[in-house]
């Protein structure tokens, strides 16, 4: 005996759907494609714009996104940022393209560059994190240092005005609670000494990740540590980041 779905569809109406279902489910594939290629030429488009116009947006676009900041407020901020990199690069000057690959391929042969390497490599830094950093758009790198140095301010201005915390406790605070990338005192080898900002890639990646599989886990230890810097040194040492 047939049971109620098998009847069910041998009924008039369900064999006139069953076409209809399937031409659905024909859109639906058609309209992903479509998706995909839109995305596609979108992406296309956005890299054909100039660098500055491509920072421009993303940038404004993680500040209306991230921090709910209105858009034209966003666009401010990023101005300046571009501004203050811009001038960062007029004083010490554009270096040539893929110059990651000029480090890496000389640091045989160049006293400078061998020690400049040597320093990063004991912090955990790898071929690919010289490439990230050096290979970047002058612009692109130089923005990047900006805006990190603008999120640290933007903390360090709310835990001493909303917080009412000393400055001493709100930098110690700011330590705390995120990477600090930089070039450290080479006499000062503690374990929250900046570290060096080609790991910044490798570093959010690792923390978005952890922040996403256990949030709490990743907060706990974070707080064992003596700094943000302390316990990503630590990651790196145990070969986790």
């Amino acid at each position: 005996m047939p049971d109620l779905a098998t009847k069910f569809a041998s009924l008039p109406l369900c064999r006139s759907i069953r076409p209809l279902y399937a031409i659905n489910e024909r859109i639906k594939v058609y309209l992903k494609v479509l998706n995909m290629k839109l995305s596609s030429i979108f992406k296309f488009i956005f890299y054909l714009l100039p660098k500055t116009k491509q920072i421009k947006m993303q940038y404004t676009a993680m500040l209306q996104q991230y921090a709910h900041i209105p858009k034209g407020e966003a666009k401010e901020i990023v101005k300046n940022i571009i501004k203050q990199a811009q001038k960062n690069l007029s004083k010490d000057g554009y270096l040539p393209k893929n110059y990651g690959d000029y480090l890496l391929k000389n640091k045989s042969t160049d006293d400078w560059i061998k020690d400049l390497l040597t320093k990063k490599r004991a912090d955990g830094v790898t071929d690919e994190d010289i490439r990230w950093l050096w290979n970047m758009d002058n612009l692109e790198r130089e923005v990047l240092g900006e805006w990190d140095q603008y999120n640290i301010a933007v903390m360090y201005s709310k835990f001493i005005e909303e917080d009412g915390l000393s400055k001493e406790e709100a930098l110690k605070k700011v330590k705390k609670a995120r990477p600090v990338y930089g070039i450290g005192s080479p006499e000062e080898k503690t374990k929250d000494n900046p570290l060096p900002f080609e790991l910044k890639n490798r570093v959010n990646n690792y923390i978005d990740k952890r922040a996403m599989i256990d949030p709490e886990q990743l907060k706990k230890e974070m707080n064992e540590a003596i700094t943000c810097n302390d316990f990503i040194r630590r990651e790196i040492k145990n070969g986790n980041i």
